[in-house]
């Protein structure tokens, strides 16, 4: 990858992380709960997996090729649910909804 290429990749990458951030921090308000601190130290990793390493297609969830995310530590559903938000899995307009 050039430098310039890289360098386009990794703000890319910086902003995905940053909207995922944002993402939780509105299910948090909406909910008035939420294990926002785990989120917000997640959505690096979880933006490099979904915009960098996965391959999935959010408007063929049923593609037999995807590839899946397990999280096992359930403190860090919210920060997951904005990753999904983030990758059009997710419509934002079922943000709200996400808990009930």
């Amino acid at each position: 990858m050039t430098d310039s290429r890289h360098a386009s990749h990794v703000l890319s990458l910086q902003q995905r992380a940053t909207n995922i951030r944002r993402h939780a921090l509105l299910m948090g308000q909406i909910q008035g709960q939420g294990y926002i601190g785990q989120a917000l130290g997640a959505a690096d990793l979880l933006a490099v997996s979904y915009f960098h390493a996965m391959n999935y297609r959010p408007d063929q969830p049923e593609w037999e090729e995807r590839d899946r995310f397990y999280l096992s530590i359930g403190h860090y559903a919210i920060a997951l649910y904005a990753a999904l938000l983030e990758a059009g899995v997710i419509p934002e307009e079922e943000r709200e909804n996400l808990w009930d």
